[in-house]
């Protein structure tokens, strides 16, 4: 009977085993997959303003995985991200639907931040579309949320959106109050982006109120920072209306280089909307030139208009096909276009919409008073209450003196407290610079060793070489073995000299000291010689050297995992990415090898991973490793750079 209890048991526990075993499988994979979207979200909207069409296809792949592990902040943020792309592709219907399932999720999990984000990307989207209404009143949800939270910080995009409605509506006033209180914002942030959108907001105000000197003021200064950030979509829109403040001062050929400039960069930003402006423009600027190739063009641009843009570009290029046939005295076809150019423009502006809008404004700024209103209340009722207290001011006098010698000695330990973390951040800084100081000694020792094998015993072996060969000229016997024997000695010395050279180089690679990190990397990864491994290495924001130490470290740690995949882990490809912003630098390597066990501690540092790992925390950075048998690895660096 006992045996048989011990075999129920023993199976029981069995049993458990197997499904803590996969339960802890289970959670492994979902960590890796998190990392894996985690990283796909950083690099989409790294590429949102240079290459949006990379950016997508990453966000799509990152919503696949966030929905695998049902991550809903992921799942969240990369609905939100997507939208955000097809506006700007000027597909605003699909757009609406991400945004859809992205406020759906900011609601389920109560992330008004995300929230926020969500309602502003909305208003842009119809603002975009021409639905001005509808955007002032996603952008006065998004202000709502954002004081509710408390987020200054998030108040400029939405009063820039605003701003951007109200010139489309021609009310300049409000369109210029919103951009100051936007400008504020942004430069509290110091949120580049944000200044640089603003100042081509004044710059349109002050070219459609006729101040074009002004006006290309700051479209210049707007210019200049969308260049810095690469940001071509916001470039094409500033290069688009200083061609048109040039067209207002009737100097037609500076308004068609802007106007080819911007064309180009929409083009590359696969921008319809954009497009379909500046096309316009151009169409504009030929009709005022009594340009021949005025008409088919702005023909042309009308039908594009009509299949991928809105109401509102259809409208204003209506209105030049309109004078481009007047121009050759065909009434009737003029008289046909400007019927259509009057239909849109009731369409996109009319009195009730501005009711509305200003009915909008009105109910927000009552609820906001209201709000107020409550605030004061409680402040006056808190006022009673203090007045009501009076009595126990005396009780509370007696209670302070008993609790004054608590106070004293919080406060002496306190003092203790801060004066340890003062020693410990001492004692880390004194690590530290030891830690700066045992690489910078490593590196001394390799270039010392590197110089002395490559001027040292190269040159012996080239003295060698040179008198061994005038030995075999001279003196060996021409005899078919003593030849032979002569031949394999100059090849063993030739290949001594190679392999001198070879050692000298890896130990300090030339191209690390001149070139830099990416260069040094391209140099090291060219040299090696593998039909059976295609590496790849793409690098994002490193366009100027970065410390020596973290340059050379970086280096060492990225040489050692290339040469760990080489040696153990059997893959065919390997990908390298280097991505690096103000704040650190990211460098991911994987592979599509066998992978090994991270719960093995022998193949967790049999491959030199404990290595890497030392290095990088030299540079208090942090490396982290995803892997699984049959499933190659990854290793994720990442070092501070401030």
């Amino acid at each position: 009977m006992r045996k048989n209890n011990i075999k129920k048991a023993l199976k029981y526990i069995y049993i458990i085993l197997l499904l803590l075993s996969a339960s802890l499988s289970k959670a492994q994979e979902a960590g890796n997959d998190s990392l894996a979207a985690t990283t796909l979200f950083s690099q989409a909207k790294s590429l949102f303003l240079s290459d949006r069409t990379t950016a997508l296809s990453k966000s799509l792949a990152g919503l696949e995985i966030a929905e695998k592990i049902n991550n809903k902040t992921l799942q969240g943020n990369f609905n939100n991200v997507i939208g955000l792309i097809y506006t700007y592709q000027s597909k605003y219907d699909v757009a609406a639907k991400y945004y859809a399932k992205a406020k759906e999720f900011a609601i389920q999990i109560k992330d008004k931040v995300m929230l926020s984000k969500v309602y502003n990307n909305l208003g842009l989207n119809y603002m975009q579309e021409g639905k001005q209404l509808e955007a002032i009143q996603q952008s006065l949800n998004a202000i709502k949320v954002l004081e509710e939270i408390g987020n200054t910080a998030g108040l400029g995009d939405t009063y820039a959106n605003i701003s951007n409605s109200y010139i489309r509506l021609n009310l300049y006033g409000k369109a210029l109050a919103y951009a100051d209180s936007a400008l504020k914002y942004f430069k509290q942030i110091n949120k580049l982006s944000g200044m640089a959108n603003i100042y081509n907001n004044y710059g349109f105000i002050y070219s459609d109120t006729k101040q074009i000197p002004k006006a290309l003021v700051y479209f210049a200064k707007s210019l200049k920072i969308k260049e810095q950030m690469n940001d071509q979509d916001g470039q094409a829109n500033t290069l688009s209306n200083m061609g048109t403040a040039y067209h207002d001062l009737k100097e037609y050929g500076k308004a068609m280089d802007f106007f080819n400039k911007a064309e180009k960069l929409y083009k590359l930003a696969n921008d319809p909307k954009g497009i379909a402006e500046v096309q316009t423009n151009m169409a504009n600027v030929k009709a005022a030139m009594k340009d021949g190739s005025a008409l088919a063009d702005s023909k042309k641009t009308y039908e594009y208009a009509k299949k991928n843009t809105t109401q509102e570009q259809q409208r204003d290029i209506a209105l030049v096909v309109s004078k481009n046939y007047r121009n050759i005295k065909d009434y009737e076809n003029s008289l046909k276009y400007y019927r259509i150019y009057d239909s849109l423009k009731d369409v996109t502006i009319n009195e009730a919409m501005l009711k509305q809008i200003a009915t909008l404004e009105a109910t927000y700024q009552n609820e906001k008073k209201q709000q107020q209103i409550k605030l004061l209340s409680k402040q006056n009722t808190i006022q009673q209450l203090q007045l009501n207290k009076k009595n126990l001011t005396i009780y509370i006098i007696a209670i302070a003196f008993l609790l004054s010698g608590v106070i004293v000695y919080q406060l002496y330990s306190r003092n203790k407290i801060k004066q340890a973390a003062k020693l410990q951040a001492a004692i880390i800084h004194q690590q530290n610079l030891a830690a700066k100081g045992i690489i910078e000694a490593e590196e001394r020792e390799r270039k010392r060793i590197a110089g002395d094998l490559h001027d040292g015993v190269g040159q012996l072996f080239s003295a060698v070489k040179l008198n061994l060969g005038v030995l075999i000229d001279k003196y060996v016997v021409k005899q078919d073995a003593a030849a032979k024997l002569s031949e394999k000695t100059m090849a063993m010395v030739d290949e001594s000299c190679v392999e001198v050279r070879s050692i000298a180089h890896q130990m300090m690679p030339n191209a690390l000291i001149k070139s830099g990190l990416v260069s040094a990397l391209r140099d090291f990864i060219n040299k090696i010689q593998s039909d059976r491994l295609k590496i790849q290495i793409e690098t994002q924001g490193i366009d100027k050297p970065l410390d020596s130490n973290v340059e050379t470290v970086l280096y060492r740690v990225i040489q050692e995992s290339v040469n760990n995949v080489i040696k153990h882990a059997q893959a065919s490809v390997l990908d390298i990415f280097l991505l690096c912003d103000d704040k650190e630098i990211t460098a991911t390597i994987e592979d599509n090898g066998k992978g090994f066990d991270m719960a093995s501690k022998k193949d967790f540092t049999g491959i030199g991973l404990k290595n890497i790992i030392s290095r990088v925390e030299f540079l208090r950075g942090s490396v982290e490793v995803s892997s699984s048998p049959g499933k190659g690895t990854l290793v994720a660096i990442y070092v501070p750079l401030a």
